[in-house]
C-alpha cells in the first residue's frame, strides 16, 4: 500500500482542496443569515428588516462575507481543470508547480477577506471595506502567478484544433477581463462609483461563466474519451 505525498497531488486535487475549505468556512455565515432572513419574515425576531436602510447594510453584511469568498471558492477547481488540461495537451509540466500551489492557497486566504471591498458604500464599514480593497488589490499578485503559468503553457501550444485548447483560449479572454473589472472594483475611489453597477455583476458572471463554466466544458472533452473509453469525432 502506497500513498500519494501532499506535494505530489496535481494541481487540481490543491485547488479543490483550498475552495473545499473555504466553502466549509463561509457557509455557516450563509446559513446564518438565511435563517435569520426566515425567522424575520415570520415575524419570530426582529433581527433585520429588508424595508429599512440598517436592516439592508446588516444583510448585505452577511451576504457579501459568503458571496464573495465563496466565488474565489468556486473559482480555484475551475483554475485548476484547465492547468492540467493544458500541461496534459502540451506535453509539459506544470510551470511553476510549487508557485502555483503556494498562489492557490494564499488566493484562497486573500478570498476568505476581501469581500469587505463590497461595503465601501456603507459610511459605518468604511475600515472594514478599505481593509476588503486592500487584500482584493493583494490577491492579484498571486492570480498574476496562475496566469503566467497559464500563458507560458498555452504558448507551447502546438494544435490548437482541438476543442480544450480552444475553450481554454477563450477563458484566457475573460480571465483578462475579469481581472480588469475586479481590480477596478477593488480601488476605492472607483469601487465606489462602480458599486451597484452592471461592472459588479459582471464581474461575478465573468467569474461564474467565462471560467468555471467553460472550464468544465474543458474538462469534460478532455476526459470525457478517458472515462467512456471512446474517442470524441473531430
Amino acid at each position: 500500500h502506497r500513498t500519494v505525498p501532499m506535494s505530489k497531488l496535481p494541481i487540481l486535487a490543491w485547488f479543490f482542496l483550498v475552495g473545499s475549505l473555504v466553502v466549509l468556512i463561509v457557509s455557516p455565515i450563509r446559513l446564518f443569515s438565511l435563517s435569520l432572513l426566515s425567522l424575520q419574515q415570520f415575524g419570530l425576531t426582529p433581527a433585520f428588516s429588508l424595508s429599512e436602510g440598517n436592516g439592508i447594510i446588516q444583510y448585505q453584511r452577511l451576504f457579501w462575507a459568503y458571496t464573495g469568498p465563496a466565488t474565489t471558492a468556486t473559482l480555484l477547481p475551475a483554475l485548476g481543470i484547465t492547468l492540467e488540461v493544458l500541461a496534459a495537451r502540451t506535453g509539459t509540466l506544470l510551470f511553476a508547480r510549487r508557485a502555483l500551489i503556494v498562489a492557490g492557497i494564499v488566493l484562497g486566504q486573500f478570498g476568505l477577506i476581501a469581500w469587505g471591498q463590497h461595503l465601501l458604500v456603507t459610511t459605518d464599514t468604511e475600515a472594514l471595506a478599505l481593509i476588503g480593497s486592500l487584500f482584493s488589490l493583494l490577491a492579484a499578485a498571486p492570480a498574476l502567478v496562475i496566469l503566467l503559468s497559464w500563458l507560458v503553457m498555452l504558448s507551447r501550444v502546438q494544435d490548437w484544433r482541438s476543442v480544450p485548447i480552444l475553450l481554454t483560449g477563450l477563458q484566457t479572454l475573460f480571465v483578462v477581463l475579469s481581472g480588469v473589472a475586479g481590480i477596478l472594483l477593488a480601488v476605492p475611489s472607483i469601487g465606489l462609483v462602480l458599486h451597484g453597477s452592471y461592472v459588479t455583476t459582471g464581474h461575478l458572471h465573468l467569474v461564474a461563466l467565462g471560467l468555471v463554466l467553460l472550464s468544465f466544458l474543458t474538462g469534460l472533452f478532455h476526459w470525457w474519451p478517458s472515462i467512456m473509453n471512446r474517442r470524441i469525432s473531430p
